[in-house]
Formats: C-alpha cells, structure tokens, sequence
C-alpha cells in the first residue's frame, strides 16, 4: 500500500493519486501526478514525508526538483494506464464505507424485526 501526503494540505492519504479524504484534491494532470508520486513512499523516505505533512499544513510550499517532475511526467505520458488506483487502495478506501453500510442496514432490519415480532411474556 502507498503512503503519499495531499500536496495541497499536506494530509496523509493512501495512495499517490488518491483522492484527498481531507481536501478532496486528486491530481489531474502530469505535473501533479509526478509531484503526487515524489509526495509518497514509491519516492520518499518516512522522515521525508513527515517534512513535507508539517510544511504543507503550516502554508508553506515544497521545492521539487524539475528534472525529477519531468522523468515523472513523461513516465506517466507514456503509460497513462497506470493511473488507475490499486486494487488493493480501492479496498482500503472504500471497504469502511461499504462495511458501515451493512452494520446499518443490519441494525435496521433488526429494531423493525424486533418491532414488529411480539415477544410471548
């Protein structure tokens, strides 16, 4: 699973082109796909992106080097398919939802059940 920090808001998100869960900032084009990737742990130390999380929260901007956003870039032009989220970040993001769903549902059924049965004293 990939780390990345929102290089909008600094947030911590997973994967480098997801969407932010704080902002809702998602890179959209491939100066910001390759600034996403050098903001995550495919590029990054732990210690380097703990750096980047207090800059970016305090307002500050983070300096990336030109040539690395550009062998990035022109990575990511040539193989556009690869923008497509993880399998596994997709399960990560949207199984809580999903699972809060059900846990919901599961409640609901079972106050109308236990409404609606009556209970021989």
């Amino acid at each position: 699973m990939t780390i990345a920090v929102c290089m909008k808001c600094g947030h911590q998100k997973v994967g480098a082109f997801a969407l932010c869960p704080v902002c809702s900032f998602a890179p959209q084009q491939s100066d910001e796909f390759a600034k996403s990737i050098l903001l995550s742990d495919q590029a990054a130390t732990a210690a380097e992106l703990e750096i980047a999380m207090e800059k970016l929260k305090s307002g500050s901007s983070i300096e990336f080097d030109p040539e690395e956003i550009h062998m990035w870039s022109t990575e990511i032009l040539e193989r556009p398919n690869q923008l497509k989220m993880p399998i596994g970040c997709a399960i990560a993001w949207y199984l809580p939802l999903i699972l809060a769903c059900v846990l919901v549902l599961v409640f609901a059924i079972t106050i109308a059940y236990l409404r609606f049965v009556s209970v021989p004293e």
